[in-house]
């Protein structure tokens, strides 16, 4: 077996978790835009809140540290470092806390009481 085909893998192999990165984020999109439109917000503000939502997600999987806990602070940490506006920070911050809501009452759905 060659060298040239031992690398071959490897780069396959971050292909393989690129697209699927970028699956995950459509998959969440997706849903998320659904519940969105479910929900009482102007139409110029859902566009805004599903381009922010689907930056951050796009931003949260392309780093190295992407399950963080401080995703969230970190994103914003580097909106300010790139001298973004308080209105822009302000809607990154309002999408995030929806985007939050969002997975947590879709998590609760499929909760069940104990003993039930």
């Amino acid at each position: 077996m060659s060298s040239l085909e031992c690398s071959e893998p490897r780069a396959d192999a971050e292909s393989v978790r690129s697209r699927r990165r970028a699956a995950e984020v459509g998959q969440v999109m997706a849903h998320f835009t659904f519940w969105l439109a479910h929900q009482p917000v102007p139409d110029a503000q859902r566009r805004r809140y599903e381009r922010c939502a689907e930056q951050f997600l796009r931003w949260q999987a392309a780093g190295p540290d992407r399950h963080a806990d401080r995703s969230v602070a970190r994103y914003l940490l580097q909106l300010r470092r790139d001298e973004a506006s308080a209105a822009e920070q302000a809607s990154v911050r309002a999408t995030i806390a929806l985007l939050q809501r969002y997975r947590i009452l879709t998590t609760r759905q499929d909760w069940t009481r104990p003993g039930s």
